[in-house]
């Protein structure tokens, strides 16, 4: 919600609160949240197609669900969401209680993209958490620009082993 205050949000001493989410409004979600659709291999050679459908996102007792499934015609489908894209946030806190799945083949993220986006890296892209599947419990943050990405050997990137990881909600953030 566009509420900026909340009993059951914590707020770091020097921020004010200027958007939340808590998922605990119907059963989709709403305009805030954005799909992106966009067919296999469209990025990163993978596999998914990412579809605007309440088959990969729905919310269900205070959460929001991603799920990424085999269609009955072989296809593979998931969800990819943003927040506010019209508008977004240039600086801010942002903080996510996410819980990750298992399985090889999964790569979940919560990061921020640009606004008006033209082009990687130049654009540039923080990634606070992601977590390759076939590396389990593993998470890592990184900056992508165009001094600091993995083309050129300068990427910025922070890994750790965080002990269930994968099937606990964990808190992520970013300043």
């Amino acid at each position: 919600s566009d509420l900026a205050s909340d009993d059951n949000v914590t707020i770091p001493d020097g921020y004010n609160l200027v958007w939340h989410d808590e998922f605990n409004d119907g059963t989709t979600l709403n305009n805030d949240w954005t799909h992106e659709a966009q067919p296999s291999g469209w990025v990163n050679n993978e596999l998914q197609n990412y579809v605007n459908s309440n088959s990969v996102t729905n919310l269900s007792d205070g959460k929001l669900n991603i799920t990424c499934y085999k269609g009955s015609d072989g296809k593979i489908y998931s969800g990819r969401v943003y927040a506010k894209v019209n508008t977004g946030w240039k600086y801010g806190y942002f903080e996510a209680r996410i819980k990750l799945p298992k399985g090889k083949g999964t790569w979940p993220a919560f990061w921020m993209m640009p606004k008006n986006f033209t082009s990687w890296p130049g654009d540039g892209e923080v990634d606070i958490m992601e977590e390759v599947g076939v590396v389990p419990n593993e998470v890592s943050s990184s900056l992508h620009a165009e001094g600091h990405n993995h083309t050129n050997g300068t990427q910025v990137t922070h890994a750790m082993t965080i002990e269930k990881a994968e099937g606990e909600f964990h808190t992520r953030s970013e300043e």
